[in-house]
């Protein structure tokens, strides 16, 4: 697909561009504070948030590949998406520019409430050859050590932030808590569970008011803290990687404060083989505890760094319940294998106490 606007074309009284097609050279010159004569979309990925990658064509001759992000759906924002693309503007507008992990090159993040619109004009990282994570592909433990190390990285800079950015952000995802509710609905449950083409719960995950309040309890930890930046949604497939092999993070839509075991956990739940995690997450959890202590950070007590790590393994049971309107089935059953078997071998239940 590709489609090519020039300068001059009609633009809407909006701030914010609201469809694919309002994504004009004007409107780009004025955001980026750049002459740009057209802007050619090269392909739109679809979703919560969509992507545009376009190429754009400045005055003096020179081109950039970019990835334009925002609620491009009329449908999906008038659903209450805005918060997402709200937390994501305020992540690469005042937070990243704090922190010394990679996360791509942002150009420009805007978002105005009254149309419930949010865009952020990234760098198009597959234009200078990274790849990106897929559910379906694990890593090896190496590439998820270097990840952990990412992750350890950022929760040192913004541990227990009492001002700034960070320190305004929900403890929990709201996002996560929200999905939660629905997907662990009786009714979300029966329709979801009754279809035999869906992955089944484990026998030990059966019981859905013990899951619910599994989650309530692991909810309240959050409010204990200590607290750090947390991605929110740190899975595999929230993942890019350099062409110099260190992984970095995507999609920073569900920002919030919490304890690091919550992006921890449920990224090692999920980017390794059963096989793989059993072998080695008690030895990367030693690996975060390192990381994080280094430069002055918290040192952790190891014993109840391995507690916490059992008790957020639990986050990541809601990709057995995610439909396929929001993920594809193979995703959902590789995804959700991993992190139930987590659950039950690291005995999650019990670390919480329900």
């Amino acid at each position: 697909m590709s489609t090519e606007t020039t300068a001059g074309a009609a633009t809407t009284e909006r701030q914010l561009p609201s469809t694919v097609d309002e994504i004009t050279p004007d409107w780009l010159t004025e955001a980026l504070g750049r002459d740009v004569t057209s802007v050619a979309v090269d392909d739109v990925i679809w979703g919560t948030a969509t992507k545009v990658l376009a190429t754009v064509t400045y005055a003096d001759g020179s081109s950039a590949a970019l990835c334009i992000k925002g609620g491009f759906d009329e449908n999906l924002r008038a659903m209450g998406l805005e918060a997402s693309y709200e937390l994501e503007v305020g992540f690469y507008d005042e937070i990243a520019p704090l922190l010394t992990v990679r996360v791509p090159a942002c150009h420009y993040a805007k978002f105005v409430g009254d149309e419930r619109q949010g865009i952020v004009v990234l760098e198009n990282l597959a234009a200078r050859n990274c790849t990106f994570g897929d559910p379906l592909q694990p890593w090896d433990v190496d590439r998820v050590a270097a990840a952990v190390e990412v992750q350890a990285t950022w929760h040192r800079q913004t541990w227990e932030a009492a001002e700034g950015p960070v320190a305004k952000l929900p403890v929990g995802s709201t996002s996560v808590r929200h999905a939660a509710g629905v997907l662990l609905s009786e009714q979300h449950w029966t329709a979801h569970f009754g279809n035999p083409e869906m992955l089944q719960p484990l026998p030990e995950l059966q019981d859905r008011e013990r899951l619910m309040n599994a989650y309530r309890a692991l909810w309240a930890r959050d409010e204990q803290g200590p607290v750090a930046l947390a991605h929110g949604d740190s899975h595999i497939g929230n993942t890019y990687v350099e062409s110099d092999g260190k992984p970095g993070f995507l999609d920073w839509q569900g920002v919030c404060r919490a304890p690091g075991f919550y992006d921890l956990a449920y990224f090692i739940g999920g980017a390794l083989t059963p096989q793989d995690r059993r072998a080695h997450e008690r030895s990367l959890v030693n690996h975060y505890c390192d990381v994080l202590a280094a430069g002055g950070g918290p040192s952790l007590d190891r014993d109840e760094a391995w507690l916490d790590y059992r008790r957020y393994a639990l986050h990541g049971f809601l990709w057995a319940v995610t439909p396929p309107t929001m993920q594809p089935v193979e995703r959902v059953r590789a995804m959700g294998e991993r992190h139930m078997t987590a659950i039950v071998e690291l005995d999650t239940f019990q670390a919480l106490g329900v």
